[in-house]
């Protein structure tokens, strides 16, 4: 398991199960982390609370399977045949069998969900997005 993050993170206080292996590795520039998520089988993002992450973005445009937790906010906009990557926030169990789930999906499989996830993915630019926040904006405004 690899984790990245805008700091440097340690992993003295960590207690890791011996089947675990845990990379804790430098921050990435944008480059790097793509090419580090063509590296990987699986994305996960089990955050507390994300309103909008980036970083699930950039994983999916990729085409990258991943598994969010039911507590970030950019799993709203998934159409209902994603609701298979999401999982509830501290359920290590339902997160254990998800992950095993699709890194046993064949090849075939894999490749129509990656096809899928970089479809949704593409809709995000940055115009479309600033776009759709200023039009709820101005909703939210007009309404009082």
């Amino acid at each position: 398991m690899n984790v990245y993050s805008y700091h440097k993170q340690e992993n003295e206080n960590l207690r890791i199960p011996p089947n675990v292996q845990l990379n804790l590795g430098n921050p990435l520039n944008e480059v790097e982390l793509r090419k580090e998520f063509c590296n990987n089988d699986l994305f996960v993002i089990p955050s507390r609370r994300d309103t909008f992450p980036l970083s699930l973005l950039e994983a999916m445009d990729t085409g990258l399977l991943f598994i969010s937790s039911d507590r970030v906010g950019l799993t709203e906009r998934f159409p209902e045949s994603f609701n298979k990557f999401i999982v509830p926030f501290g359920n290590a169990e339902k997160w254990k069998n998800k992950i095993l789930e699709l890194l046993k999906l064949d090849v075939t499989e894999k490749n129509k969900l990656s096809n899928d996830i970089r479809g949704f993915a593409s809709k995000f630019t940055w115009e479309k997005v600033t776009n759709d926040y200023i039009q709820l904006y101005s909703e939210l405004l007009s309404e009082k």
